[in-house]
């Protein structure tokens, strides 16, 4: 078994990408990779063969990009939020905005 690539090693693979073949270029590839993705998660409900596994570890490297294009400090801070919203509904049956605003 080969050595695991470090996170730190993901980072710098990325990066390298976006400098080797653009920003722009790398956010067209971040689509069209959602797009398969798609794809396959349609194809795996229809039937039994399906590359699902493969499409996800495909969109993951391309987020990382995305990460690295954009703001990742503001996606952690959204994603903390939409993670509190998700928590209350799939606990709670409310988010935890809604609790906050029946409190006040």
């Amino acid at each position: 078994m080969s050595e695991k690539i470090t996170k730190d090693q993901e980072t710098l693979i990325c990066k390298r990408a976006i400098d080797t073949f653009g920003a722009a270029i790398q956010q067209v590839v971040a689509m069209e990779e959602c797009g398969e993705l798609i794809q396959a998660i349609s194809k795996a409900i229809r039937c039994k063969t399906h590359n699902v596994e493969e499409e996800i570890a495909d969109v993951e490297i391309m987020c990382k990009q995305l990460r690295i294009i954009y703001n990742s400090q503001k996606v952690d801070e959204i994603k903390q939020d939409k993670l509190k919203r998700l928590e209350g509904v799939v606990w709670n049956g409310q988010s935890r905005k809604q609790k906050n605003e029946e409190a006040h």
